[in-house]
């Protein structure tokens, strides 16, 4: 009796065990980590699956912004993306407390990533409540078969410390089957801020070469998807600010919503799905990219 005993003791705790181990596996795939290195050595996967969301110029209306949140939440993404225009005042602490309120189901459950616009730059509560290393705004991420490449896009130059490090891991990112840009400011646009020309020129040669899938970007509060010869180029700045109406529209624009909005993104192994959601959970956008190479 007391043998049986021992031996399903010694059963149970490996099945324990066992299910442990394959939890910690799960969490490593799906957390994402900020990083200013690269690691090209790729999961050996048969099945990705990745699943992201999209929101940005969350400030002002933060009730509509818990309402997008809570929207956002119940899709049960990997990670959420925020392409700046967080608070309107950089440094009032009292935005900021709402902010982080409002966005509570978000951190409390998975990574949230944020770029920052002119303001948060400026922010020291921007760079310790998005946990960024060495107060750098720049960093990148990588799940599963796709790169993410978060940017500053405030002052950027060329041959600065930045651009450096851009073209530095776009060197070794062969292997990734999706590649992303986030910045806040948009390098195309037909909103009323209107794309930045500095940024096309800086970026275009680097998009073109490497094969950037997407470029997500905010600062105009609307919705816009524009496709400069095989890149997709998404505005997502309607996450609380008053949204604009459209301005000079671009010759690259192919959807414009002045509307409140996420973005929710889905890749498996070699497709990715977008649905461009509104505050009413009516779908207001949707497309599939293929694997560029």
């Amino acid at each position: 009796m007391k043998k049986l005993l021992v031996f399903t003791m010694i059963f149970v705790f490996c099945i324990n065990l066992l299910m442990a181990s394959t939890n910690i596996k799960m969490i490593s795939t799906n957390m994402a980590s900020r990083t200013n290195t690269l690691d090209t050595n790729l999961p050996n996967q048969p099945d990705i699956n990745i699943h992201f969301s999209v929101i940005g110029n969350t400030r002002i209306n933060y009730d509509i912004y818990k309402q997008l949140v809570d929207s956002i939440m119940k899709t049960n993404p990997d990670f959420v993306i925020n392409t700046g225009g967080v608070v309107n005042v950089y440094n009032n602490d009292n935005e900021w407390l709402k902010f982080k309120k409002a966005s509570k189901p978000i951190f409390d459950s998975v990574p949230y990533y944020c770029v920052p616009s002119f303001k948060e730059v400026f922010s020291t509560t921007y760079y310790k409540l998005f946990k960024l290393k060495n107060n750098k705004a720049y960093f990148s991420i990588t799940n599963q078969n796709s790169l993410f490449l978060f940017l500053n896009s405030n002052n950027v130059k060329a041959g600065d410390e930045q651009i450096t490090w851009l073209t530095d891991l776009l060197e070794k990112s062969d292997k990734f089957t999706f590649k992303f840009i986030i910045l806040n400011f948009p390098i195309y646009s037909s909103g009323q801020l209107g794309g930045d020309i500095k940024l096309q020129i800086l970026l275009q040669d680097l998009i073109k070469k490497y094969g950037i899938d997407m470029i997500i970007a905010g600062n105009d509060s609307d919705y816009e998807r524009l496709k400069v010869q095989k890149t997709t180029y998404i505005i997502s700045g309607g996450g609380g600010a008053p949204t604009t109406p459209m301005g000079t529209k671009d010759e690259n624009n192919i959807v414009f919503k002045s509307t409140f909005h996420y973005c929710d993104i889905t890749i498996h192994n070699r497709t990715l799905f977008c649905k461009t959601i509104d505050k009413t959970g009516a779908v207001i956008d949707e497309f599939q990219i293929h694997e560029l190479r």
